[in-house]
């Protein structure tokens, strides 16, 4: 070998070393990444996230650390030729050539599309379109310089061709097997170069301009199409019965699909839920259960998420986005069948999501007409004179003012029971016996309401009592008729054993609103609760904070043996409760004096309201002992 070609070698050995050492640093980059951000991981400790640390860095290591390894290893054989090493150069870089030429091409391409995007406002990741050129050119290069020098520095190697013949000498002869290498190196180059040239002929900014608008026509017409066919489709769908069209409505709708429906032909949407309201309303109950589990799940999880966490919170967003989707559709619902006209006004006697939409929609029901009209069976809570079944108005079968206090409206019924409490015995008496039919008819609407309106009677309307106690008792109404038959056993302060008993177990319900309603109708007896003392010690550790401070203010008023149960509920660990009783205990004045020690613990307390709180509760109680305490806490 001449001396020439030997300093060529070792050239083509220095670019390999060079390059090789290149892809090893840039393989180590993943590796530091990785190990950096392994103690800012949210989920985990560094030692079990470590094996998701060590694949990551493996995934994106690995190929340029043994790319770049074998590399360096071609440059020692260049540097020492050995036997082989034309084979191996021409098989290396010829790959290498091909996976390059690839790189180049999608470099180009991405840079193009950088541009395009930065002139759009966008481009927030155009550095990153570099990143296949500046891989692929030192590829394309360094193989360009193996493949020539291969072929014509190194000679062939001493190995069985297509065609093996021995010469004069004695020495062996390769004659197929390198002209067919020589003729797969040039094909190869061939097609890189063919990949290449045309994407690295110049274009100018009118072409470039051209090929843009042609390729954004395109995709118009592609988009346009597609919407075309999506309308025409949804139109179809529209058009068939309710019976074949329910299922799919209840898919989509649980699938997150009706926004997208909507936004397609809002016109086609609105039909087909109009058509299939019962399934619509069914679709709300399932996503309001599913929404309120996928809520509590997220509530108990920690301050440390995990991936499954995150889909937790990716569900909840899902299923609120449902949700409001097909609220926001109901509300802009034009036509409703009259045939759905009892289902509605079963629907809007519920409480819970979908009632202010059904109420709504009561008002737009139709005749086969097209004549929209009250409904005959429903209570349309306002003053307007509305169909009866009988064919009488409103104004003629009701009085005003239990129209009015049956109204869901709280500025309607706020203002009645004001010119309620303005009226006679006689007449108060009057509107109860109204009210008190609505509440014996299981069949009627607005029972709620009724006895709402029957606990703000004054004198107590006394013949509701029975009525009122049997609700609190029976699991079997719903639940808004025992929230409301307990508050108005408070406000009618009938404190006898039963209606103190029915209150006591109600303590003990599984409703924990019933709890709490129960304990604040207790408070309201004050003194004549005391035989519900034991259930409202025992309601001081209720799992609710609410229930826990009503008991906290029912046992306020049973004096001075209710001192310890309330001085045990002074806990740094429920600061809202304690807080609550500290007013309590204040409140009760002289009464509270042995609770003094107990207060002047709470002071040493950081929290918010403390020691603020105990302050005025010291100068409310005003015994000795509280005033020492205070000017103990001035010096």
């Amino acid at each position: 070998m001449t001396r020439p070609m030997r300093w060529v070698l070792r050239f083509l050995a220095v670019c390999h070393f060079g390059w090789g050492a290149v892809l090893l640093l840039a393989a180590g980059w993943p590796v530091l990444a990785a190990f950096r951000t392994l103690p800012h991981m949210s989920t985990g400790t560094i030692w079990t996230n470590l094996p998701n640390a060590l694949l990551f860095a493996a995934m994106y290591a690995f190929p340029p650390a043994a790319l770049g390894a074998w590399v360096g290893i071609l440059g020692l054989r260049l540097w020492s030729p050995g036997a082989r090493l034309r084979t191996t150069l021409l098989w290396t870089h010829g790959i290498l050539l091909v996976l390059g030429s690839l790189a180049v091409y999608v470099g180009i391409h991405s840079v193009e599309a950088a541009e395009i995007s930065s002139a759009r406002g966008g481009g927030l990741l155009s550095p990153l379109a570099w990143i296949p050129l500046l891989f692929g050119l030192p590829i394309v290069v360094l193989a360009a310089l193996s493949l020539p020098a291969a072929m014509l520095a190194l000679p062939a190697d001493r190995t069985a061709g297509l065609h093996h013949e021995t010469a004069l000498d004695g020495t062996s002869v390769t004659i197929g097997r390198p002209l067919l290498r020589l003729i797969l190196a040039w094909t190869l180059l061939a097609c890189g170069f063919a990949v290449l040239v045309p994407s690295l002929w110049p274009t100018s900014e009118a072409q470039k301009v051209a090929k843009q608008t042609q390729e954004g026509a395109r995709q118009l017409e592609i988009i346009s199409a597609r919407k075309q066919a999506d309308v025409d489709a949804l139109r179809a769908l529209s058009r068939r019965p309710p019976e074949e069209t329910g299922a799919v409505l209840r898919r989509a709708i649980m699938d997150g699909r009706l926004g997208a429906m909507r936004l397609t032909d809002q016109d086609s949407t609105l039909t087909l839920v109009s058509a299939n309201l019962p399934v619509a309303f069914e679709c709300i109950d399932i996503l309001e259960a599913k929404s309120a589990r996928a809520k509590e799940r997220i509530e108990k999880q920690g301050t440390v998420r995990s991936w499954a966490d995150r889909e937790k919170e990716d569900e909840y967003l899902r299923l609120t986005n449902s949700m409001s989707d097909l609220l926001s559709i109901l509300k802009n619902v034009r036509y409703v069948p009259a045939g759905l006209e009892p289902f509605l006004v079963q629907r809007a006697a519920r409480k819970g999501q979908g009632r202010s939409e059904a109420i709504s929609l009561i008002g737009k029901l139709n005749t086969p007409k097209d004549k929209r009209t009250a409904p005959s069976t429903a209570f349309v809570p306002d003053d307007r004179q509305t169909a009866q079944p009988n064919g009488q108005t409103m104004a003629q079968t009701e009085t005003p003012m239990k129209a009015r206090l049956l109204d869901e409206r709280y500025e309607v019924w706020s203002k009645a029971l004001e010119e309620l409490g303005a009226l006679s015995k006689e007449d108060q008496w009057a509107v109860g016996n109204d009210l008190l039919k609505v509440v014996m008819d299981q069949n009627a609407k607005f029972r709620a309401n009724a006895i709402r309106a029957i606990g703000n009677i004054r004198p107590p309307f006394i013949p509701a009592k029975n009525r009122l106690v049997e609700f609190v008792g029976d699991r079997k109404v719903g639940h808004d008729l025992r929230w409301q038959a307990t508050i108005a056993l408070g406000e009618m302060k009938l404190a006898d054993q039963e209606t103190i008993g029915v209150l006591c177990n109600a303590l003990s319900d599984p409703d924990p609103e019933l709890r709490w309603k129960s304990v604040e109708a207790l408070s309201k007896f004050q003194q004549e609760a005391s035989p519900a003392y034991e259930d409202l010690a025992r309601a001081t550790k209720d799992k609710d904070w609410r229930v826990r401070i009503g008991a906290a203010h029912a046992l306020s008023y049973m004096g001075s043996r209710s001192i310890p149960i309330l001085t045990s509920m002074l806990r740094v660990d429920d600061a809202t409760v304690s807080v609550e009783t500290i007013r309590v205990l204040g409140a009760m004045g002289h009464e509270a004096d042995s609770a003094v020690p107990s207060l002047v613990k709470t002071m040493k307390w950081s929290l918010e309201g403390f020691p603020e709180e105990t302050i005025e509760a010291l100068k409310k109680i005003g015994t000795p002992s509280a005033k020492k305490a205070l000017s103990a806490s001035n010096r």
